[in-house]
């Protein structure tokens, strides 16, 4: 049974201290490192650990006799103990000296033969990916299934170094397929979408797969995207009160990413008067449908109002439906 801390469920422990764990809020991997620290000076130690992990951007907690630093990789959490260390929060490593066998000698000779056997099985591991902690499942946005118009599937990862490779013809994904770069749109229905997420120093993710079907007619898929598309080029030239007549349309239509475009417009009162009632509407509506992007943008509107439960609550949902940016938001609410 893998141990729990906080919100991290902890794999593996790649060095005494430093532990490779998956980030329960949005399923990423992260690494932490553990801290001890002595009584002496404890409090002004945990007020420059908190000061460092503040400066790297990365998340202090303790739980516990014990403090923890997050960090995004293994090479990072390194040089964070290193800083810990410089700044004195911990203590020097010890240095111990190794002396080696006379030359000519059988134990030298056995142990050239153990480091080689040992670097071996390193190497082999390390290409085979067994120490390197695995990228995150990218995630479909919306969920695969059937839909009364075609939507625009949208590919996330939570870690933001990751590429996402993708396919759309059912065939399998691999290193060379096409990088994902934004929505992918013009689907026909039936389409298998499958992706995997690569990142530098980390295993490949598992794969996701999901097949998307739409029950609109052509001519009916043609005219929604139509109104959506001629929205989003008004909206690209800031033409926003064109940009808001033409996605008050695709929504009137039920295409969700106009509603929300249009939501958007209310809210920043772009293209006309600001109307925040009327954007909370539409995002209620469009959470309401479990459209993820919906349920995140009404979190971000109570977030404003300084309504920070509420904006939890909506994160989180969008968080549950594979939103990642609400899996980041919501971390930064808590």
């Amino acid at each position: 049974m893998q141990k729990q801390l906080y919100r991290f469920q902890l794999q593996d422990e790649l060095l005494p201290g430093l532990w490779a764990c998956i980030d329960e809020a949005d399923r990423s991997p992260v690494c932490i490192l553990e801290m001890s620290l002595d009584a002496v000076g404890r409090e002004g130690k945990i007020a420059a650990s908190k000061q460092i992990a503040a400066e790297h951007g990365r998340e202090y907690f303790s739980a516990g006799d014990k403090c923890y630093v997050t960090a995004a990789t293994p090479q990072q959490a390194k040089e964070l103990r290193s800083v810990l260390v410089t700044r004195g929060v911990l203590p020097a490593p010890v240095v111990v000296e190794i002396v080696q066998p006379a030359a000519g000698s059988h134990a030298l000779r056995w142990a050239a033969v153990a480091a080689g056997a040992i670097a071996l099985v390193l190497a082999v591991g390390w290409g085979l990916g067994w120490w390197r902690s695995r990228v995150a499942t990218p995630v479909l946005s919306p969920r695969p299934g059937t839909f009364s118009s075609a939507q625009a599937v949208t590919l996330s990862d939570a870690m933001p170094a990751a590429t996402i490779r993708y396919t759309t013809d059912g065939s399998q994904p691999t290193g060379s397929s096409a990088a994902y770069t934004g929505p992918l749109t013009g689907l026909p229905s039936g389409s298998t979408v499958r992706a995997i997420a690569t990142a530098p120093d980390y295993a490949d993710s598992q794969e996701v797969a999901g097949v998307y079907k739409w029950t609109v007619s052509p001519a009916a898929k043609v005219k929604v995207s139509q109104f959506y598309l001629i929205g989003k080029q008004a909206f690209d030239r800031k033409a926003y009160s064109d940009a808001r007549a033409d996605f008050d349309r695709s929504c009137q239509a039920g295409e969700a990413d106009g509603c929300n475009y249009l939501a958007f417009l209310y809210a920043e009162g772009l293209g006309g008067p600001r109307d925040v009632q009327q954007a909370g509407d539409i995002y209620v509506r469009l959470c309401a449908k479990e459209n993820a992007a919906g349920c995140s943008n009404l979190g971000q509107l109570y977030e404003n109002d300084r309504n920070d439960t509420k904006a939890r609550l909506y994160f989180k949902k969008a968080c549950d439906g594979g939103y990642a940016e609400a899996c980041r938001k919501l971390r930064n609410t808590q």
